[in-house]
């Protein structure tokens, strides 16, 4: 059974694919931008997705609402110095607008020239920046091969703590040489929290082919060591643990991204960029192509929509009611339902398992591992 959902879609993702460098553990679909360069290709290609996004959303019975989120990635969109006018002009022709209690949020990295016309974004609406630091050690800084080094962390974390906008701060672990006791994972920590962000993602590194430090990289042990002492000490700090990679102050989760995880409708944008569309009769996911504004489109069957809302529902600390997992199964596997989560909760994996099933953060770092205990639900959905 598909579950229930409106047909209103009322966050969008744009995707900004351009950056001024690749780093050298970068995998992911990016342009290159130097000083002056022309972004006249990538408006003619929102321009014509666009139109595209629009038939689909007609074909499929979805209509826009206020945003409740809009969210810029990349890439580095802080370097799209004519954004604000662009996507201004594109809302008024949509005739689509905010709702008040808005969240929106784009990308920037540290840098003096990345976020010069920051204040013409939040003139725009922007509330809410994620800026890419990483690591506070310069020595990681240099084998990740970023862009920006200490100083320029420093100026732009000082710059947003004085504008008093609500940010979040991206964070590596599992890094090249950490083994060695060049990086002190949780003084970094104590020093960004120095800023007053309200959230941090925090994501382990993953590599392209023929990765340059492949050789230095860690061992899964030393990650879940580096990972739990993250979530300890950021949790001790009164922080929320409230999804695998992302901690927050209590009243300062990334709106965006539990819409995400609750398998709300969030449109997309860009190339590269992933859309979800979900009403009462289907749901679908769509990817944009990099190089024409056309997509790629699944359609998910029931049974795989019931895996993902498992799947997403244990990434986060809300859990996953025990009833829907339970819900028409025969007894036996019932019973092989119970024994797997008594399993999980001997291994010290769960942080509740009465009418919900919450991980606690060892339990969500080994959440991909724990779903393949569980794929045997799915040909049982599947049959029903």
């Amino acid at each position: 059974m598909i579950i229930m959902a409106s047909n209103v879609v009322r966050r969008l993702y744009i995707h900004f694919p351009f950056c001024r460098h690749r780093c050298n553990y970068c995998d992911f679909y990016r342009e290159i931008a130097q000083s002056g360069f022309n972004f006249d290709k990538f408006h003619q290609y929102l321009k014509t997705s666009l139109g595209v996004h629009q038939e689909l959303m007609r074909e499929e019975g979805m209509t826009w609402g206020k945003l409740k989120s809009l969210y810029i990635g990349g890439g580095t969109p802080s370097l799209w110095e004519q954004g604000p006018q662009y996507l201004k002009e594109m809302m008024e022709k949509m005739q689509l607008t905010f709702d008040p209690k808005y969240e929106f949020t784009y990308e920037m990295n540290p840098g003096v020239k990345s976020h010069k016309n920051l204040q013409d974004w939040m003139d725009f609406g922007l509330n809410r920046v994620s800026v890419g630091v990483q690591s506070m050690n310069a020595i990681q800084l240099e084998k990740l091969d970023r862009f920006h080094n200490l100083d320029d962390t420093f100026h732009t974390l000082n710059m947003l703590r004085d504008l008093g906008i609500n940010y979040s701060v991206d964070f590596m672990i599992g890094l090249p040489h950490s083994r060695d006791g060049q990086r002190k994972i949780v003084d970094e920590l104590a020093q960004v929290l120095e800023f007053n962000p309200s959230h941090m993602s925090v994501y382990i590194l993953t590599t392209g082919k023929n990765y340059v430090h492949a050789k230095d990289l860690p061992s899964d042990t030393e990650i879940e060591s580096e990972y739990l002492a993250v979530a300890d000490f950021l949790k001790g700090q009164g922080w929320l643990h409230y999804e695998v990679s992302n901690f927050a102050k209590p009243g300062f989760l990334a709106e965006h991204n539990v819409a995400y995880w609750n398998l709300e409708s969030v449109a997309a944008l860009g190339p590269s960029a992933t859309g979800f569309m979900k009403n009462q009769k289907k749901a679908l996911r769509y990817k944009w192509m990099p190089e024409s504004a056309q997509f790629s489109r699944e359609e998910l069957m029931p049974h795989e929509l019931r895996m993902e809302e498992i799947y997403l529902g244990l990434r986060t600390h809300e859990g996953f009611p025990l009833e829907k997992f339970q819900n028409n199964l025969d007894q036996k596997s019932s019973t092989n339902l119970k024994e797997i989560f008594s399993g999980w909760d001997k291994r010290g994996l769960l942080a509740r398992r009465d009418s919900k099933i919450i991980l606690n953060s060892k339990g969500m770092l080994l959440l991909d591992s724990l779903m393949n205990e569980l794929f045997w639900i799915e040909k049982l959905f599947n049959i029903q």
